[in-house]
């Protein structure tokens, strides 16, 4: 483990209605190497699309939403490097599905 990513995520239902949840996620070793993750910025942008592209279900438990996702966003918070103790701190850094 190198990189841990804390971030938001923002859904909005059908019903107009908004939920965030905050979470994190762990980038492992074999992700580092494969996408050439050497920065916190290659990390923030890398994490961002990998976000988008991916299930709700790799980074919350959809079985407890009541209602249909129409749209999603995240908002990452932080990225530590917890090897150096190096991080970064994002301010209003949406992206929107």
């Amino acid at each position: 483990m190198k990189y841990m990513i804390n971030f938001q995520i923002i859904l909005t239902f059908e019903d107009k209605l908004q939920s965030s949840f905050r979470t994190s996620y762990t980038v492992i070793e074999n992700e580092i190497k494969q996408y050439e993750l050497t920065s916190l910025n290659r990390v923030q942008k890398w994490f961002a699309e990998f976000f988008l592209n991916s299930s709700l279900d790799a980074f919350i438990d959809t079985s407890k939403l009541k209602n249909k996702v129409i749209n999603k966003k995240i908002k990452i918070g932080r990225i530590t490097n917890s090897l150096s103790g190096e991080y970064k701190t994002f301010q209003e850094n949406r992206i929107n599905e």
